[in-house]
């Protein structure tokens, strides 16, 4: 046996289904013997694999409330530092009333993992482990201490996990709980249990080890998946929500108001300017239109008055925003009258200087 296993894996795998059928036999007459060969590994290896949940589950949530800074936060932080404990564990503790881990649906006649949900998608790998020594720790109390064989194990704990399980005819459904379950949770696994039972009777009696008939069980087991959390994390969301709210209307407040002010001031920068324009001699506007932010000022302008455009600068205006529709023509102020006198003059004296 030992050469022939050397060379390939063909030897391997003859033996394989006659060893399955007879470990599963002898576990079906008297699975004592099994479960004491066992029993010094069961405790370690469950251990193990719980320990690879809570840490990867601590893990994530550490980085979640890493960067969390608040009154409490310190505390716990505190409270962290003075137990040793990790900051996210101490945050756990603090808010969390109960969580349901993972759930384990077995076929009891053969102890196989039929199926497996988990809060940390990671520990999907190890399911079948923890199934099968789930199935010897369930078998390993019942054989040392049940005095009636129609008892049935209905929970265990590790700690601060608790490890529920409800037995159907052919199926086993263990739900690994961390915190305080209510009883209600309790009802629903029986629940849940009974209607796999009732819509899976036929594979479930037909088991060949072919677990993908039970795909289906996902939309029952899902509604196992729960958790609660502190009523103090629960009455903080109101007050968060109200304090958001109030900051977000106050912002649009502000920002309202200060657009408010800056028309009012643009407004009035563009009144003063066209008052401006009106009190200079050799200028009269007769109609002042406004669109799209774009002022068209139109009138009567005395090519000797001064530039409009002048003004802009004074009050803060863009020249991009105004346009002028001035028709030339002659002011009858005295300056103005005066200056065209003179220009004249010049200009008649220039003509007529040759012929003097």
């Amino acid at each position: 046996m030992r050469l022939r296993s050397e060379g390939d894996d063909k030897f391997i795998k003859a033996l394989r289904p006659a060893v399955e059928s007879a470990i599963t036999a002898s576990i079906n007459q008297n699975p004592k013997p099994l479960s004491d060969a066992l029993f010094p590994v069961m405790g370690p290896a469950i251990r193990k694999a719980i320990n690879h949940s809570i840490s990867s589950m601590l893990q994530s949530l550490n980085q979640t409330l890493e960067h969390s800074f608040s009154a409490k936060g310190l505390q716990w932080r505190l409270d962290a530092f003075r137990t040793g404990k990790s900051f996210a564990e101490i945050v756990m503790l603090n808010t969390l009333v109960y969580r349901v881990e993972q759930v384990f649906l077995i076929h009891k006649e053969t102890g196989l993992l039929l199926k497996h949900l988990s809060f940390d998608p990671s520990l999907h790998e190890d399911a079948d482990m923890v199934s099968s020594m789930l199935t010897a720790v369930r078998d390993f109390i019942h054989d040392s201490f049940a005095t009636d064989p129609d008892q049935e194990t209905q929970s265990m704990r590790l700690g601060e996990l608790e490890i529920i399980v409800e037995q159907a005819p052919d199926a086993v459904l263990a739900v690994v709980c961390r915190g305080n379950t209510p009883r209600s949770l309790h009802h629903t696994i029986s629940v849940v249990v009974e209607e796999i039972q009732r819509e899976f009777h036929t594979p479930l009696q037909t088991f060949d080890g072919d677990a993908t008939n039970f795909e289906a069980c996902d939309e029952a087991l899902s509604t196992l998946m729960v958790a609660d959390y502190a009523n103090q994390q629960k009455q903080s969301s109101p007050t968060k929500f109200l304090a958001f709210t109030g900051l977000f209307i106050m912002t649009l407040c502000a920002w309202w108001g200060w657009n408010l002010y800056q028309e009012r001031e643009y407004k009035a920068h563009w009144q003063g300017y066209i008052e401006q324009l009106r009190s200079e001699p050799g200028v009269v506007i007769t109609n002042v239109l406004e669109k799209d932010g774009v002022y068209t000022l139109s009138g009567l302008r005395d090519p000797l008055s001064i530039e409009p455009s002048s003004l802009l600068a004074h009050f803060q205006l863009d020249a991009a925003q105004v346009r002028y529709q001035f028709q030339a023509y002659h002011a009858l102020e005295t300056n103005f009258v005066l200056q065209r006198a003179i220009k004249s003059e010049t200009v008649h004296r220039f003509v007529y200087l040759p012929f003097s």
